[in-house]
């Protein structure tokens, strides 16, 4: 299968202003009868949470929701974009819908949650 890559013609940097990274969960924790709570690590690589956004002009609507509902399976497939810390290509997966919100005009806001795959 083809790596997806995210559209060339949508916004390639994401948004500044709602970016928000959630670094993802490897611990478990047991509750004891007697005493502090036990924790232990229970995987080595976590998924970490990437809350984004992108602007998007009316005319290229078709393009993201043709991306998010034909190429990516309603955002069961992962696609490649370039990592927001280090520039590199990684993959990522949708979780949840995207919301798309209007600024004025032509332009909208659409916000993201996204999942680094291990």
């Amino acid at each position: 299968m083809a790596d997806i890559l995210w559209p060339a013609g949508l916004q390639q940097k994401l948004n500044v202003a709602e970016f928000n990274f959630k670094i993802g969960n490897t611990v478990i924790t047991s509750e004891n009868d007697v005493g502090p709570v036990k924790k232990r690590r229970r995987s080595t690589k976590s998924v970490d949470l990437y809350s984004c956004s992108i602007n998007l002009d009316f005319d290229l609507y078709q393009t993201f929701y043709d991306f998010f509902n034909v190429e990516l399976n309603g955002g069961a497939s992962q696609f490649v974009f370039p990592h927001p810390f280090t520039g590199v290509d990684s993959y990522f997966r949708m979780v949840g819908e995207p919301t798309l919100v209007p600024l004025g005009g032509r332009v909208f806001t659409v916000s993201m949650n996204w999942e680094l795959m291990p």
